[in-house]
């Protein structure tokens, strides 16, 4: 397939839209399922773009019914819900993909509109996020293992072929990463999951798809928790996977590059620029067959002087940013 003459179309149609206007969540996740395919390396179908979005506490943009129906045209989406009470989503054609959040998030009250949201015919739905950390599900392995399995009998109750895809771990290592990890490495947290859950249930968690994180340094190693090269944790969670009896091919649910010294606002060089590129490509060319590139705020993500610089410009009219382009070139 070549590349589109204006990469900026790529994502024209592609804004994150306001799932419950008027409501102000503590936090808004979107998942946009860009349609463009990769092809030429694994089925076409497989290999799908996306743009994770973080809102914190702003609410987000009511986009017009006409541009909601142009994204359900060009592919699949995901909306996750930050709230104790969600309320039915309202405009939203079926054919997106839910994510359910678990430890103090958990509520079997997300179940109806993660149902509405799908469309209730084989959807997927995203099950935990980051549940191994302090600071997102923070969530015991053996409670995870019950939440979850309350999930599936809950939603399959609606939707008998929905399929699953997580626990979306922070990273796949063996370093038990100091206070943030309280029950040990992401790989102990979710051997000790599966155990409970066997225990508790008789079979392994059914997940269709193990997800797993992927923030990088800008000098390719993985950020916050091990420090390694990225793409030696993503080959070794998906042979971890087969191992326990998963599909190698994984899904990357949340991550971006971080430059040194870097402020969002800054368009990057074209060296950092490279870097992004091989980020994307790297990862398709390996196991992955979901990307899901963070939004963060309106230009990105700053955590102290390390910036990753967002594929939308969200002051600008969501324009797409050099990021993006780059993003949107792998995938065309």
């Amino acid at each position: 397939m070549s590349k589109p003459t204006d990469v900026g179309s790529f994502w024209k149609a592609r804004q994150p839209p306001a799932l419950f206007p008027g409501l102000n969540q503590r936090e808004q996740l979107i998942y946009d399922y860009a349609a463009e395919r990769l092809g030429g390396v694994k089925p076409p179908t497989t290999h799908l773009l996306g743009v994770k979005y973080w809102d914190g506490t702003t609410p987000i943009p009511v986009i017009p019914p006409a541009s909601l129906a142009a994204i359900n045209a060009g592919g699949e989406q995901s909306y996750s819900i930050w709230s104790s009470n969600p309320s039915a989503p309202v405009g939203l054609a079926a054919g997106s993909v839910a994510e359910l959040s678990m430890g103090s998030y958990f509520s079997l009250n997300w179940v109806a509109p993660a149902i509405q949201i799908t469309g209730g015919n084989g959807g997927y739905y995203g099950l935990g996020n980051e549940p191994e950390t302090t600071y997102s599900d923070n969530c015991d392995p053996v409670t995870f293992a019950t939440q979850l399995q309350s999930y599936v009998g809950a939603i399959r109750a609606q939707d008998p072929a929905a399929k699953f895809v997580g626990p979306n771990l922070t990273s796949w290592t063996d370093d038990p990463g100091g206070g943030s990890l309280p029950w040990g490495s992401p790989k102990a947290w979710f051997a000790a999951m599966v155990s409970s859950y066997h225990t508790q249930f008789g079979v392994s968690p059914p997940y269709d798809r193990l997800g797993v994180h992927c923030y990088i340094n800008d000098d390719g190693t993985t950020a916050f928790i091990g420090h390694v090269p990225f793409m030696q944790m993503l080959n070794s969670f998906s042979t971890d996977a087969v191992t326990y009896g998963y599909s190698p091919n994984v899904w990357m649910t949340e991550g971006a590059v971080f430059f040194t010294n870097q402020q969002t606002t800054q368009p990057l060089s074209p060296t950092q620029l490279d870097l992004v590129t091989q980020y994307a490509t790297n990862q398709v060319n390996g196991p992955v067959e979901r990307l899901y590139y963070f939004q963060g705020g309106p230009l990105g993500w700053q955590d102290g002087s390390y910036g990753a610089r967002a594929p939308f410009d969200r002051n600008n009219s969501w324009a797409v940013t050099d990021v993006g382009v780059a993003l949107a070139a792998v995938f065309a």
